[in-house]
C-alpha cells in the first residue's frame, strides 16, 4: 500500500522534478567508497614503498606529539602524509596497501587497524585519482540549490562522466556526501580548496578565466577542454 502510495507521488511529481538515484553514493563513485582491497600491479602487498627522508622527518614530528605507546593517534595525520606523497606536489594522491603497511610499521599498530582507518574516512583514495580531484557535494542542500545542474555542466565542458578520471590522467570527478559547507550551497572541492555558491556559470571557461589562483587555473582551463584540439597546449599554460 505504502509503495504503491510512494509510486503514484513519483509519477505526478517527474515532469517537474528531477530525481536523484538512490544508488548515488560515492562507493559507485570512485575510491571514496572502497573498504575492500582491489590489487593491480601497482597496488600488491609486496610492492615496494617508503616515505621519503622529509616525509619521514615530518612523521617523526607527528610522532612526537603523541605520548609514549599512543602513537597510534597518529595514524590519520600519517595516513594524509603518505597518500599526499603519492600525488604529484601532495595533489592527487591515493593510498596502496604497501604505504598503509608502512605506516603500520612505523607506528607499531597491526596493519588491519591502519586498513580500518583509510576504508572508514572518505579524505583516503583507496584508487588512483587524477592530479585534481574534483569532488562534488550531492547531498541535500545542495541538490536543492542546483548540485545537478554544476554537475551536468562539468561533465559537459570537461568531458568527463562523474566519477571517472580524464584520459590524460589529471582530472578524476566524483559525487560525494555533505562537505560540511551547506549554507553555501552548492559547492566543490578541488584538491584542499572549496569553492562555493555555484552556478552553471561560474564553473564555466567565460567566469573562471578572470581568477589567477593554481585551482582556478586547473579549472578554467579543463573546463575548456572542449575547445582546444590540442591537450599539450592547454597544460603547457599552466603556471606550475
Amino acid at each position: 500500500m505504502a509503495r504503491s502510495a510512494l509510486s503514484l507521488c513519483v509519477k505526478q511529481l517527474a515532469p517537474s522534478l528531477r530525481l536523484r538515484s538512490l544508488h548515488s553514493t560515492p562507493a559507485r563513485f570512485g575510491g571514496h567508497g572502497i573498504s575492500v582491497h582491489r590489487p593491480t600491479p601497482d597496488n600488491q602487498q609486496d610492492t615496494e614503498w617508503d616515505f621519503t627522508d622529509a616525509n619521514w622527518a615530518q612523521l617523526q614530528v607527528l610522532i612526537a606529539k603523541y605520548p609514549p605507546n599512543c602513537q597510534a593517534g597518529a595514524c590519520i595525520p600519517a595516513l594524509d602524509l603518505a597518500q599526499r606523497q603519492q600525488g604529484e606536489d601532495g595533489r592527487g594522491g591515493w593510498l596502496p596497501v604497501s604505504a598503509m603497511n608502512k605506516v603500520a610499521e612505523a607506528l607499531s599498530m597491526p596493519p588491519i587497524r591502519v586498513y580500518e582507518v583509510a576504508s572508514f574516512y572518505t579524505m583516503f583514495n583507496r584508487e588512483k585519482v587524477g592530479k585534481y580531484l574534483i569532488q562534488i557535494c550531492g547531498t541535500t542542500p545542495c541538490q536543492l540549490n542546483g548540485a545537478e545542474r554544476i554537475i551536468d555542466t562539468i561533465e559537459e565542458q570537461l568531458g568527463v562522466k562523474t566519477g571517472g578520471t580524464s584520459a590524460d590522467g589529471l582530472f578524476t570527478t566524483m559525487e560525494v556526501e555533505c562537505l560540511g559547507a551547506c549554507v553555501n550551497a552548492p559547492m566543490v572541492q578541488i584538491n584542499d580548496d572549496f569553492y562555493e555558491d555555484l552556478t552553471e556559470e561560474t564553473v564555466s571557461y567565460t567566469h573562471l578565466r578572470a581568477h589567477e589562483t593554481p585551482e582556478h587555473l586547473v579549472c578554467r582551463l579543463l573546463l575548456e577542454k572542449k575547445k582546444k584540439k590540442h591537450r599539450t597546449s592547454c597544460v603547457s599554460e599552466l603556471p606550475f
